[in-house]
């Protein structure tokens, strides 16, 4: 009896230790407040964007808005730059695959109206394609809205044809789209800033 009591200790040491690991995170998370557990939160969500695919990186980049606002709300302006600063960085990802999606719609435009033979017009696309690729930004994607309206088909009978249309429509409708939460959030990071300069303001005025 003494020798199984003997063998059991062992593993009652190490369920205690084990208890003592789990008690130790659960302070550590109890221990945050609210500001570090949503900045705690924010890093996550950062680093989940990362591998995460266009409709996901949406999903965060509205989540990483929502915890930048209610920090903002409370007055925590620093914390609220941060998240929403990775909120930034997240839109920007999202539009830089789109109008790269847009490029490669364009190309193969451009491509279809070489093999029918019109040149001037598949130079056209295959270079605002070349441009999108190499500068991804609002000033090309313009330009790209641009060329599609004033020279796509009106009443083209080839099939092929109108469905590269439509998918660069749709595709620059989508840029387009995107690009209003990204405006929101700079609105935002803008309205945060100032809060910070204002709360630094008022409190260097309290020291005098």
């Amino acid at each position: 009896q003494q020798q199984q009591q003997q063998q059991q200790q062992p593993s009652d040491t190490s369920g205690s230790q084990q208890q003592k690991t789990d008690n130790t995170k659960t302070n550590k998370s109890t221990k945050m407040n609210k500001e570090e557990y949503l900045e705690h939160v924010a890093r996550k969500l950062s680093m989940k964007a990362k591998d995460a695919g266009h409709s996901d990186k949406l999903g965060i980049a509205e989540a990483l808005v929502q915890l930048g606002e209610v920090l903002m709300k409370e007055h925590k302006f620093s914390s609220s730059i941060n998240i929403l600063g990775r909120a930034e960085t997240v839109h920007k990802e999202i539009i830089h695959e789109t109008i790269l999606a847009v490029a490669s719609a364009m190309k193969r435009q451009g491509q279809l109206h070489q093999a029918k033979g019109n040149h001037e017009l598949a130079k056209l696309y295959l270079n605002t394609a070349a441009e999108l690729k190499g500068s991804p930004s609002a000033a090309n994607l313009k330009k790209a809205w641009e060329v599609h309206t004033e020279h796509k088909p009106r009443r083209s009978k080839d099939t092929e044809l109108k469905e590269a249309v439509a998918k660069v429509e749709r595709r620059l409708k989508r840029a387009s789209s995107e690009a209003v939460p990204l405006a929101h959030t700079l609105k935002l990071l803008a309205k945060a800033k100032r809060g910070e300069i204002a709360t630094k303001s008022l409190r260097r005025s309290n020291y005098r």
